[in-house]
């Protein structure tokens, strides 16, 4: 069972990194892997992936911001919640595309 300082810590992850996700979704018309972002976009993902996990795993941020250590299989969770919006978002992009040419 996870205590309020690791609960605090899955949803900060969770948020976090689902928001990086979805600004990469929100930047084609044509899905995730359209490689539709810039350079900028690119490291501005990896610097911000960077901050969260600094948050998650140095001692000294992880006090200011009251999050903890996890058990290892609980970061794979928060992975998993992280991305799912944006796959269940993504296949129903291509579903309505397959529709749309299929009618049109």
């Amino acid at each position: 069972t996870l205590g309020y300082a690791q609960a605090c810590t899955m949803a900060y992850i969770v948020l976090s990194v689902s928001q990086l996700v979805f600004a990469l979704f929100m930047r084609s018309e044509h899905g995730l892997f359209a490689k539709s972002f810039t350079k900028f976009m690119a490291l501005s993902i990896l610097a911000s992936l960077g901050l969260v996990a600094a948050v998650a795993f140095f001692p000294p941020l992880m006090r200011l911001f009251e999050v903890a250590l996890l058990p290892a299989e609980f970061y794979l969770y928060a992975l998993l919640f992280a991305i799912f919006p944006t796959v269940v978002a993504e296949i129903l992009r291509v579903i309505t595309a397959f529709q749309n040419r299929k009618h049109g």
